[in-house]
């Protein structure tokens, strides 16, 4: 399998390492120099030195320059620095260098100097004249160095794609993660232009990258990018990268890499695609890296996507679970509120019964039968007012939770109405308030007479309940688009501002005492607008202190 860095150095991607060797013999220096330059002139660059400190200069000089040294062949005897004092100080700078000895008279001593020292691969004997010898050993140092230089990469590589990885698990935005993708790919393959080709809308993949490089984020695939069904298909099915697909914007691409994102749901969201204008450029090793790096961003968007989603779902349950308890309390306040209202409201009468019954039993009471019958009257009238309480109460509470049915049949809404104004002459004779009537147009509706009766009832009730003697008032109706109208307006006594969005709610106003001292339970409001929503109409109100009020109740003319 060819060598990674040998196929860059030949193709002109990396530069050659350096071959130095070291002797101060001219003729051996040559004879080594030229045996260097050609076996392995292709991959390496020689140099020589007539000195251990010269070389010693030109191995700093080198590193200092980012120069790799990838062979150094150094003279054990030589005047000055020894050979193996070289290679020690020499490993100090270089120590991935293969290093080999050189000499026809060293010493084991100096031999086991550099070997534990300098790592010394191999020695050599100079005197020696089997060039075929010498060339091969040249050419396995190289090939060992080149070795070592893969191992050393792929070491790197794993330890940057493993650090990248818990980079990319533990990223805690979509910002974070596409930064981090982007920085832990650029050193691993090379590419000229890097698109985001999103494929359904997602707000997150569109989050903000800080990345110098040449990016395009698109929104519509199909005006980028034409993929043929079968490369769709391995995309869905295989999760792997893809190499071959076709192009709709124009490009000078001759190589690409493509790669399919998910979501938590499996969901193919969008590809990511690199692409570079040489033919054949991504060899194994980049197209491994980028499958490893795509894998890894696939599956911290995966989680992101879930966490995300997790989120969202418990904020709403938060929300729900918040707003149902602030319901609960507003309900828990209504009921202690409703309670120490019908508890008074009931005690009161009670309380009333009670004392009157007392003075029945008192015997001298017993005896003045006007006393005991104007008492007896009142007893009856409070008793019926808590009955009446009670009922409202009742049949507000059945309209609230909907357990009462509207039974609507269509029926003429001008008789309905003129039946009630008959109900109600006694109190207008009995308070001498004029009641006045216009229900000359014959209308007719889906309604439930019973219910509509309680609702129009309780509406005159007030109407006469609050306007005092000698006033007005007046029941109407009239067809307005597809609803009837039903008008209930008196000259009474009208309604404070404030009150007027309270009406309808139980208990919403104060209690007021009719112009007659009439006392009613505070429902009625209430239970008429629960009827006439039932039946699918509204009540509109206007009010002036003073001057009177304006009922205004719309009934649909069909169901």
């Amino acid at each position: 399998m060819e060598n990674p860095i040998v196929r860059d150095i030949l193709s002109g991607k990396k530069p050659k390492p350096i071959a130095l060797i070291v002797d101060d013999e001219k003729i051996v220096l040559d004879s080594f120099s030229e045996i260097s330059t050609k076996s392995i002139g292709k991959l390496f660059s020689t140099f020589s030195a007539s000195s251990g400190e010269q070389a010693l200069e030109m191995v700093k000089n080198f590193s200092e320059q980012k120069r790799e040294i990838g062979i150094i062949i150094s003279d054990q005897i030589m005047p000055g620095m020894k050979g193996d004092d070289f290679l020690i100080e020499a490993h100090k700078i270089v120590p991935n260098a293969i290093k080999i000895m050189l000499s026809g008279q060293a010493e084991s001593i100096s031999v086991g100097k550099a070997l534990n020292y300098a790592n010394l691969y191999r020695y050599l004997d100079k005197t020696s004249n089997d060039q075929i010898d010498i060339q091969r050993t040249i050419e396995e140092a190289a090939k060992s160095f080149f070795n070592q230089l893969v191992i050393e990469s792929q070491q790197k590589t794993l330890k940057s794609l493993h650090d990248t990885s818990l980079q990319l698990l533990y990223a805690k935005n979509f910002s974070t993660l596409f930064k981090t993708f982007l920085e832990n790919l650029e050193p691993f393959i090379q590419f000229h232009l890097f698109l985001i080709v999103k494929v359904q809308s997602e707000q997150h993949l569109l989050a903000a990258i800080n990345f110098k490089g040449n990016i395009e984020i698109y929104n519509q695939p199909n005006q980028i990018i034409n993929l043929p069904q079968d490369i769709i298909n391995y995309l869905i099915n295989e999760k792997k990268v893809a190499t071959n697909v076709q192009f709709n914007r124009q490009t000078d691409a001759k190589s690409w890499l493509i790669y399919p994102i998910f979501d938590s749901e499996n969901t193919l969201k969008a590809y990511f695609i690199i692409e570079h204008p040489n033919p054949n450029f991504y060899d194994l090793e980049e197209l491994q890296n980028f499958f490893t790096l795509s894998i890894q961003f696939s599956t911290a968007y995966e989680n992101l996507s879930f966490i995300d989603s997790l989120e969202e779902k418990i904020q709403t349950r938060t929300q729900y679970l918040t707003e149902t308890l602030e319901k609960l309390l507003a309900v828990n306040s209504h009921k202690d509120k409703m309670i120490q209202i019908v508890s008074h409201d009931i005690r009161s009468p009670i309380s009333g019964v009670a004392e009157l019954a007392g003075f029945l039993t008192n015997p001298s009471t017993a005896e003045d039968k006007e006393k005991v019958m104007r008492y007896a009257k009142l007893i009856q009238q409070e008793a019926n007012n808590v009955v009446k309480f009670v009922s409202d109460l009742l049949d507000l509470a059945k309209l609230e939770s909907g357990t009462i049915l509207v039974n609507k049949e269509k029926t003429s809404l001008t008789k309905f109405l003129k039946e009630m104004a008959l109900r109600f002459e006694p109190q207008s004779i009995t308070k001498q308030i004029q009641l006045i009537t216009d229900l000359s147009q014959e209308i007719e509706c889906p309604f439930d007479i019973n219910k509509l009766q309680m609702a129009i009832g309780n509406i005159l009730s007030n109407a006469f309940k609050f306007t005092p003697k000698g006033g007005k008032v007046t029941l109407s109706l009239n067809k307005d688009n597809h609803f009837a109208k039903i008008s209930i307006a008196d000259t009474g006594i009208g309604i404070p501002k404030e009150d007027l969005g309270k009406i309808f709610e139980k208990f919403g106003v104060k209690q007021r005492k009719g112009t007659a001292g009439e006392k009613g339970t505070g429902l009625g409001m209430s239970i008429a607008w629960q009827i006439v929503q039932l039946h699918g109409g509204i009540i509109e109100v206007n009010s002036e202190v003073g001057k009177g009020t304006n009922f205004i109740i719309y009934i649909p003319l069909e169901n």
